[in-house]
């Protein structure tokens, strides 16, 4: 059976940068979440830097994967380079 709900990473938060990494799954490889304003760290998952990633039958890179809301309203400044 087709393996469902494998994400690689998902992530909320500020200023990352995920680097030289090597993902196999069958879902998506790398996600940043939306961040809201109740979030200890961080009301946006904003900054992230995704580069240099090796991805294996995956279905590649999302932002959000989720429906918008109140509770999840915010993603921005996300570059994702050779991917």
């Amino acid at each position: 059976m087709f393996p469902l709900n494998t994400d690689g990473i998902d992530f909320a938060g500020r200023n990352a940068t995920y680097r030289r990494l090597k993902i196999t799954n069958f879902d998506d490889a790398i996600v940043p979440k939306p961040s809201n304003s109740r979030k200890m760290f961080s009301n946006c998952t904003q900054d992230i830097l995704v580069e240099d990633i090796e991805v294996n039958f995956s279905v590649g890179m999302s932002i959000g994967s989720i429906p918008p809301s109140v509770d999840h309203n915010c993603v921005k400044n996300i570059l994702f380079r050779n991917i």
